[in-house]
């Protein structure tokens, strides 16, 4: 178990837990659980927080390892002393999520796919039922709202925002090396420089899409569960690039370091890009 070389691991066991057996584990998601049934809807709340694990992963090109375990399951009477045990079903219903968001399938479709794959010995009706609520409730709507809509995000997706086509003619190109008036203040080609060393990416300049004067992000990406990906809130994904600058600030992704967008002073009000 130890040597193998998983670099990331999501435990979805209880608080208190037996210690897995891995040396040198950085990368460890443990799920705080607030009761030892590991409630199905307290699971639903934990998936932003699983799914930006695994997108550092991915930035990384980890290898990921979900450990499940057993569930004190209540009685009728809602007593816990029989301390009946229920098999995990948690990981596999974080897979079943995963390939639902990915390949926008409702959950059963998703759950047949993956038993065409793979031997699903444990899964929880409960769980099931609850992602299968989940994507009647708010999920089928998110993705119809954004389907005609373009997404522009950072490499791993924890920083996104959904325009229209139109605002696409808001777009200019920079490719700036010294002194500028652009957002990124004569940064620009250094910068795409980084792109290519740190991702491999060819770009010739970078592309700013200007949004109207006042508007807030949150015009452009809504909650966790109402919007076209399932990630944490925006105000925690993004942090302050270094330097500084006089009418301009500069943010990224805390998980690939992707700048994601700036904050442009004009007149005393607040212009995003």
């Amino acid at each position: 178990f130890g040597q193998l070389s998983w670099t990331h691991v999501v435990d979805f066991r209880c608080r208190g837990a037996a210690a897995l057996p891995l040396q040198d584990m950085a990368h460890v998601l443990r799920l705080p659980w607030t009761s030892s049934e590991r409630p199905a809807l307290e699971f639903l709340d934990f998936l932003p927080t699983v799914f930006d694990f695994l997108r550092h992963a991915a930035v990384l090109r980890g290898i990921v390892l979900f450990v499940d375990g057993y569930a004190k399951v209540s009685d009728r009477n809602g007593s816990l002393k029989g301390r009946a045990m229920r098999h995990g079903g948690l990981a596999i219903g974080a897979v079943l999520a995963l390939v639902a968001e990915s390949y926008h399938l409702d959950i059963y479709s998703a759950l047949s796919y993956v038993s065409s794959q793979l031997l699903v010995a444990a899964l929880r009706p409960d769980v099931v039922r609850a992602l299968a609520n989940w994507q009647e409730d708010l999920r089928y709507e998110a993705w119809a709202r954004c389907r005609n809509l373009v997404r522009v995000s950072c490499f791993c997706g924890a920083c996104h925002w959904y325009v229209s086509q139109a605002s696409l003619s808001e777009t200019v190109n920079c490719s700036c090396n010294g002194e500028s008036s652009c957002p990124n203040q004569g940064s620009c080609r250094s910068y795409v420089a980084w792109l290519r060393t740190r991702y491999g990416v060819k770009l010739q300049s970078i592309k700013w899409l200007w949004l109207p004067k006042g508007a807030p992000l949150s015009d452009y990406n809504h909650t966790p569960f109402d919007d076209g990906m399932v990630a944490g809130p925006l105000e925690e994904q993004f942090e302050l690039m270094d330097g500084e600058a006089k009418n301009s600030r500069c943010f990224r992704c805390k998980t690939c370091q992707v700048m994601t967008h700036a904050e442009v002073t004009e007149a005393s009000e607040i212009r995003r890009v």
